[in-house]
């Protein structure tokens, strides 16, 4: 998960603890405009890195050798 996420922007990194992992959800329950925000930045994110048009392109790059 930590090279999908970017903490705040698209989800959070919560440590592994039930008090930490309540606090993320609580936040998303009560602030709307946050939870919203993540799930258009998350879905753009997952449909840039791993839609199969990135995948493809991706490739498409290592083939012609400009894996930049």
């Amino acid at each position: 998960p930590r090279e999908s996420i970017i903490h705040g922007q698209t989800g959070f990194l919560a440590k592994q603890t039930p008090q930490e992992f309540a606090m993320y959800m609580l936040t998303l329950i009560r602030d709307e405009n946050l939870r919203l925000k993540i799930n258009k930045m998350g879905r753009k994110r997952v449909q840039d890195l791993f839609s199969f048009d990135a995948f493809s392109n991706r490739l498409d790059c290592i083939i012609k050798g400009d894996d930049n």
